[in-house]
């Protein structure tokens, strides 16, 4: 049975473990898929990107390499990538990302890439960042809205 991340059961044992727990998951997830209004799913099936650009930044799931076009990158790669793996981007865009779960519950602000991941699937918060006024706005599970004070704004020289 081969597995996501490439790897391949050989036990048959664990094989059937394995092969019952991905029709548990698959059972929930079109469970809850089917109860998903079809106006939102058009929306992310026919608007959402793997990556958006302008001039002053670069928006991924998880990041793109500093050498490489958004474009031109798989996306597996805009999915995946974390931000240990972060560097500048060629173009001098900041790259904003998410993928890689901030556990202080705040943006991850390295200057020329920020991530703005706040745990929400491991109870953490919600977070979007202005990018005109610099500011944060965080929601948390409890829908508690925390709006953030100023964020040190990237220099144009990292």
């Amino acid at each position: 049975m081969a597995l996501a991340g490439g790897g391949t059961i050989h036990n048959s044992s664990s094989a059937n473990h394995a092969k019952t727990t991905i029709q548990v998951i698959e059972f929930f997830l079109r469970a809850r898929f089917e109860t998903i209004p079809l106006e939102p799913l058009r929306f992310l099936e026919e608007r959402c990107r793997d990556s958006y650009e302008d001039g002053d930044f670069i928006s991924v799931h998880g990041g793109v390499q500093s050498h490489a076009d958004p474009g031109d990158e798989t996306t597996d790669r805009l999915h995946r990538t974390t931000l240990r793996n972060a560097q500048a981007h060629r173009s001098g865009r900041i790259v904003i990302c998410g993928h890689s779960s901030q556990k202080s519950g705040r943006i991850a602000n390295l200057g020329r890439t920020i991530c703005i991941e706040t745990g929400l699937t491991s109870k953490g918060s919600l977070t979007g960042l202005n990018l005109d006024e610099w500011t944060s706005a965080q929601v948390s599970q409890n829908l508690d809205v925390t709006i953030g004070s100023r964020q040190r704004q990237p220099s144009a020289g990292l």
